[in-house]
């Protein structure tokens, strides 16, 4: 694999060199150096802030730490306006624990590095990745997992050719601890490759991906937690071809090998394509999966319609993804399109699914599934959307007011928070209000969600029916430099053992003095919330929320940041929702720009 890798970064730095040879040629155009240089020069330019936070609970225990600080930095060097070079970097002093909801334990550290560094410098159609960064080849072979280590990329309008390397450690090793509840795990390396070839619409390309996850004897412990040490390798070919004019198709086909536990006993006989022309060493753990993804679409001015088809392996996965769904066949179609002068917008698809492809599953879910959304914009003072769809469909609405009121939240789980399948429509308008002074400026916004299907929780399938319904109106007084806005929400969400409500109103005022330097900002909002369940008494609860936001210009260059949060909840009632509580957050910042070299020749 690391042959492979040295002759693409060959092959990159022979069309780098093409392209600085084309750049010399334009150069002998130039009069003199002085020319060459006029309006160009060397810059280096960024930002720096640090936030302190401070956080206090009364009448539970604290779910974040009572103290803490973070600092981050970006950084922007231009050499000519040929070579840039973004850096960036973040530090926290805590070690990265959060709280989950959905355990009585209160803090839970992150198993990777919360602090990171990353460099992206960029020369013309060439840029390097260092540190902590990520790169997206296909969905399904490296698509957005971060590494620590080291990538290229190389992409030219003007060039056919193009490329990507990478190189890095996808997971650090986390050893056991007893006392935390952290998963272990290994430490995963690795390495990828993407070679591509596109004259206009059409292209070629070719990926490589894979990862390996690194084993000593001394990690036998590891067993106990049902934990192995794995390798993966993938690879895909995708291309595009225009048939006839308008009309392109295109296609992605990927395997994906996966061995399960990279002591297993080796094959004696590999084959060569099962072993990817020798680069992946197979053994008795080692599994296949594919993916195809294939779409035609014809596209004009005004309207677009296609057609594709997916299939998905079932347990198909990628080391270079966080998450990938699978077990999936897909046939379908979409459209869009524009009329009466772009005023309306539709667009919609409909498309035919099912699971179980290896008829391993004792049911197999096999349904019509399709989406539609309108967008009526009359002018620039009304916009009208609408939207329906079957496909599945999260939603979260206050997700604070409902596991921040809950001491122990297994016994009475949130159904406020779920997965539907099924029925999905939303609805939002926007009315810009007359005005007789063009710089105050009054609006109307609302929003409705409808959910109709199944509650896919805790392997349990049961109907669901979730209703929102959301009115804003706001002001903004351009001369005054001021906005407010005000409210009403309702959510209400029925199950079949349980039924909760919430609605409260809400407002926000924001301001500026001091000639703009000194900015301020209060909102809040106040929940009624009530909880039915069979063979019990309704629960209610009201919550306060409040925040208060400050922003000060010390200088052209820096700003003093001040913030404080208030949530405060009551019960009449505290066998459910437990006890009250109060929680306090303030934190303060500073934020500095700066340009420490700005040369430009004349």
């Amino acid at each position: 694999m690391k042959k492979h890798l040295l002759k693409l970064l060959f092959l990159l730095l022979a069309n780098q060199v093409i392209v600085i040879g084309q750049d010399v040629g334009e150069l002998k155009k130039l009069k003199s150096p002085k020319q060459m240089l006029k309006g160009k020069g060397i810059s280096i330019k960024g930002s720096l802030s640090g936030t302190y936070n401070m956080y206090h609970a009364n009448g539970l225990e604290n779910r974040q730490s009572p103290y803490n600080y973070m600092f981050t930095g970006n950084f922007m060097i231009d050499i000519f306006n040929k070579i840039r070079m973004p850096v960036s970097f973040s530090y926290i002093n805590q070690q990265a624990s959060y709280v989950n909801p959905l355990s009585t334990s209160n803090l839970m550290p992150f198993g990777q590095p919360f602090n990171r560094i990353s460099l992206k410098p960029k020369y013309k159609s060439v840029q390097l990745f260092l540190g902590t960064v990520s790169q997206t080849f296909t969905p399904y072979t490296l698509a957005g997992h971060r590494y620590q280590g080291v990538g290229l990329t190389f992409k030219d309008k003007d060039f056919p050719l193009y490329g990507s390397l990478m190189f890095g450690t996808l997971n650090q090793k986390v050893n056991p601890d007893t006392i935390s509840p952290n998963k272990p795990s290994y430490q995963r390396k690795g390495m990828g490759i993407q070679l591509g070839y596109k004259i206009k619409q059409d292209f070629i390309e070719l990926s490589m991906f894979s990862a390996r996850d690194s084993y000593q004897p001394a990690d036998m412990i590891l067993d106990k937690y049902n934990l192995t040490p794995m390798s993966n390798m993938v690879s895909s070919i995708r291309f595009a071809k225009q048939l006839i004019k308008k009309f392109v198709w295109e296609t992605e086909m990927s395997v994906s090998a996966l061995s399960s536990d990279i002591r297993a006993v080796k094959n004696t006989n590999e084959n060569f394509f099962k072993s990817f022309g020798g680069l992946y060493n197979t053994n008795a753990s080692t599994s296949y999966f594919k993916a195809i993804h294939s779409s035609i679409n014809y596209k004009s001015e005004s309207y677009q319609v296609g057609a594709e088809y997916k299939r998905i392996d079932p347990k198909y996965q990628t080391f270079g993804s966080y998450y990938f769904v699978n077990d999936l066949e897909l046939f379908g179609v979409k459209a869009s399109g524009q009329m009466l002068d772009k005023k309306i917008s539709l667009m919609g698809e409909i498309a035919q699914q099912h699971d179980n492809l290896d008829q391993t599953k004792p049911q197999t879910s096999n349904r019509i599934v399709g989406s539609l959304s309108v967008v009526y914009a009359p002018n620039d003072k009304v916009n009208l959307n609408a939207s329906y769809s079957n496909f599945t469909a999260y939603s979260n609405f206050n997700p604070s007011l409902l596991y921040l009121a809950k001491a122990r939240p297994l016994e009475a789980l949130d159904t406020l928070n779920y997965r539907q399948v099924n029925q999905n429509i939303q609805a939002n308008a926007l009315w810009q209000l007359p005005s007789n002074n063009a710089k105050i400026h009054h609006q109307l916004t609302s929003s409705t969600v409808f959910q109709l299907g199944n509650d896919v929780l805790g392997g349990a399938n049961n109907n669901n029916q979730l209703e929102n319904i959301n009115l804003t109106y706001g002001s903004t007084n351009e001369i005054l430099k001021q906005s407010w806005s005000a409210g009403i929400n309702y959510t209400q969400v029925t199950a079949p053992t349980l039924s909760t409500s919430l609605w409260g109103p809400m407002c926000s005022i924001a301001k500026s003095f001091l000639k703009e330097k000194l900015k301020l900002s209060l909102s809040g909002n106040y929940t009624f919330s009530s909880t039915l369940a069979i063979l019990s008494s309704a629960q209610k609860a009201n919550m306060l929320t409040t925040r208060l936001s400050s922003n000060y210009a010390l200088s052209p260059n820096g700003i003093l940041q001040l913030n404080a949060s208030l949530l405060s909840k009551q019960s009449p009632s505290n066998e459910s929702y437990g006890a009250n509580f109060t929680e306090l957050s303030f934190n303060i910042g500073y934020r500095h720009t700066f340009s420490v070299v700005d040369l430009k020749f004349k």
